[in-house]
């Protein structure tokens, strides 16, 4: 996908870029030529915690770059599947402030905010 990036990474270079740069959608790795710009994003992603065989998520905002059980930003929610139902809760209005100031939520906690909503409407 071609895509114009006025990112303020890009703001104050010197380089001759060209304007387009191709964009991949799942690493948002940005190619110029031979040079490979990657972003690193925050992310809304599973945080595992729980006994071995008793799994139980907390929903944090994360960098893209830390562990699974590293540190995080914001924790918004909790997952536990070991639960028949009513096992999530989610502050479906911190994670839309989240999302809209670009935080890519993983699929697993795209799914778990749809119920939810789907749960209070």
């Amino acid at each position: 996908m071609k895509q114009n990036l006025d990112f303020p990474l890009f703001q104050g270079i010197s380089l001759a870029l060209p304007q387009t740069f191709e964009l991949s959608h799942r690493t948002r790795e940005a190619v110029c030529g031979r040079t490979t710009f990657i972003f690193d994003m925050v992310k809304i992603r599973l945080r595992r915690e729980g006994a071995k065989g008793r799994p139980y998520y907390r929903i944090v905002v994360a960098d893209g770059r830390a562990r699974r059980e590293g540190a995080f930003i914001e924790m918004i929610g909790t997952y536990d599947p070991m639960k028949e139902e009513g096992g999530t809760t989610i502050d479906l209005e911190k994670a839309d402030a989240w999302i809209g100031k670009g935080a890519q939520p993983s699929e697993t906690v795209l799914n778990l905010i749809k119920k939810a909503r789907r749960a209070t409407a």
